[in-house]
């Protein structure tokens, strides 16, 4: 009973961090740094889960995860759930080949799923919206992998 309840407790506490998290990178983050492109700052969360986590929790959460931030953006559910879904995968596989503790893996996870995450998107956006994307904004998803780290724990 007792992990019952902290399990909920941890999978309410993530979803209000995403939340918080999804919420300032869409709304407030163009009020302070104007027109800089937003980071997923909730990605490294999904990282982290799908990294040190058992499959079934870490499925969970992305599910979590996913339902949140679609709730904050314009971007459909479906589309988010598959990119996550994506990296989910891409970390795995990173995980079987190459492992080591700390930061440094840490931070390499989180630069391969944005790459992951903006090259998905894009093409998941050229098969499934009916307004997909026509030219994908380069510019905006470098900065987005280059400034990652200062974002990730």
């Amino acid at each position: 009973m007792k992990q019952n309840i902290r399990l909920i407790r941890e999978f309410f506490v993530i979803g209000v961090v995403v939340l918080f998290l999804g919420v300032l990178q869409t709304s407030v983050w163009f009020h302070w740094f104007n027109l800089m492109p937003s980071p997923n700052l909730w990605l490294p969360i999904t990282v982290f889960y799908s990294i040190n986590k058992s499959y079934l929790k870490a499925l969970s959460m992305i599910y979590l995860i996913s339902i949140v931030v679609s709730a904050v953006s314009a971007m459909p559910l479906a589309l988010i759930l598959i990119t996550q879904l994506t990296i989910f995968g891409a970390l795995k596989l990173l995980k079987q080949r190459i492992y080591w503790s700390g930061t440094n893996y840490l931070l390499l996870s989180v630069t391969i799923a944005l790459i992951t995450w903006n090259l998905t998107y894009f093409l998941l956006s050229l098969l499934i919206e009916q307004n997909s994307i026509q030219r994908p904004d380069l510019i905006s998803w470098l900065a987005e992998i280059l400034y990652a780290p200062l974002f990730s724990p």
